[in-house]
């Protein structure tokens, strides 16, 4: 059961997304509960519970990890694509005949140079 904000917001932004994977509905439940924990210390600083410096710093350490977490996630996803590539491209090289040239240990229709194998 979610808990209601303590606080209300003026010009609060509503963001419609584009889910496209699984993994990106993870990520978005992080930006929520982000979103869902400044709130909570938003009202805690308003409340005089916590110092000007206490809230800045709240603010800027989640800030920090939310957006190392972001960068480690668009790694990951670099990552991927590129070993899928290399793997589609592996594939594609890869000879369907088995016949060799002559006293070579190469096959006849693998064009690529040597220091490529």
């Amino acid at each position: 059961m979610a808990s209601r904000p303590a606080i209300g917001y003026t010009s609060a932004k509503t963001i419609d997304v584009q889910i496209t994977s699984p993994r990106s509905i993870k990520y978005l439940a992080i930006i929520r509960e982000f979103d869902a924990m400044m709130t909570h210390l938003d009202a805690l600083w308003l409340s005089c519970v916590i110092t000007d410096s206490q809230y800045a710093r709240g603010v800027y350490e989640w800030k920090r990890r939310i957006l190392r977490l972001a960068g480690q996630i668009r790694q990951i996803a670099t990552r991927a694509v590129l070993a899928a590539r290399r793997k589609e491209t592996a594939s594609e090289t890869v000879p369907e005949s088995g016949r060799y040239a002559a006293g070579e240990g190469r096959r006849l229709d693998d064009r690529r140079c040597y220091c490529c194998r």
